[in-house]
């Protein structure tokens, strides 16, 4: 048995089947469809801050008894106010080397890691400003948006937020 199979043995027995989620290459996961809106729930993650820096996980689960895949990078992504009028919205893609594709399971979950600003950063940001209520985005390889509560606190410098490919949630 190859070392490398070994560990892979060893991770499969220590990790409960419900919870699991795979970083598979594309090939491998050709065969599983894409993720539709329609199969998964996204919800904005805890958010976690440092020196006026924002993160958070931007996480995708699939329903029960679906299995689906994400690969590569949400998009459209748009902040909006209480009212759904538009917010400032600069979204910029974390440049990955490799984005692979990640296949999700009953109760598995995948996330896009996203980053902000919590604090005034650029010229004319408000101190005082309100932060989005919701923000909107579309899953790769699709072309219905889905809209998330956003909990995440105000977005500063016009609405900058990094973001990076879909991954393995951990």
């Amino acid at each position: 048995m190859s070392p490398s199979t070994a560990v892979r043995l060893a991770v499969a027995a220590t990790v409960p089947a419900a919870v699991l989620v795979l970083a598979v290459p594309r090939a491998a996961a050709a065969d599983v469809p894409t993720c539709r809106t329609a199969d998964v729930t996204v919800t904005l993650g805890s958010v976690e801050a440092g020196a006026g820096q924002r993160y958070a996980p931007l996480t995708v689960t699939a329903h029960p008894g679906v299995t689906c895949r994400l690969t590569g990078y949400a998009t459209g992504l748009a902040f909006t106010a209480a009212d759904g009028s538009a917010l400032p919205t600069d979204p910029h893609r974390y440049p990955q080397d490799h984005v692979p594709a990640v296949v999700l399971g009953p109760t598995a979950a995948a996330a896009f890691d996203l980053h902000w600003a919590g604090v005034p950063v650029a010229e004319g940001d408000d101190p005082g400003q309100a932060a989005p209520a919701a923000l909107t985005v579309t899953l790769p390889g699709t072309t219905d948006p889905v809209t998330v509560t956003w909990t995440g606190g105000p977005t500063f410098d016009h609405g900058y937020v990094q973001h990076k490919p879909a991954a393995v949630r951990r």
